[in-house]
């Protein structure tokens, strides 16, 4: 487990939207734009889950809970401020099970070998 890795790659995935969706404010009222930009955290997710290459699917549900826990915290601590109501919307919490999933998605697969 890498910790540093999982830390770090859970700060940039919540540095990553939060100045995606602070650059489109303008739309963020729209629930399709809120699923879409869902989609792209949880993209987001499984592109740095591919740096990381977790060796099973435990692992791989760490690491998602840990880029999760990440995202909350700073949630909490930055983006509340701004939207004291972030908590209540559900495409937030969509948005942090797709992160905490995608990983799972990156297990390297071993192959069997015959003998």
């Amino acid at each position: 487990m890498n910790w540093k890795k999982a830390i770090g790659f859970g700060i940039l995935i919540w540095l990553i939207m939060f100045a995606l969706v602070s650059a489109t404010l303008g739309w963020y009222e729209q629930l399709w734009f809120r699923i879409i930009l869902s989609i792209i955290a949880g993209a987001i997710s499984f592109v740095l889950s591919g740096h990381i290459k977790p060796s099973n699917f435990s692992k791989a549900l760490v690491y998602g809970i840990i880029f999760v826990l990440t995202g909350v915290i700073l949630d909490f601590i930055v983006t509340r401020r701004f939207n004291g109501a972030i908590f209540s919307d559900w495409t937030l919490w969509l948005s942090y099970l797709l992160i905490w999933l995608a990983p799972t998605l990156k297990v390297q697969k071993k192959i069997a070998t015959q003998i």
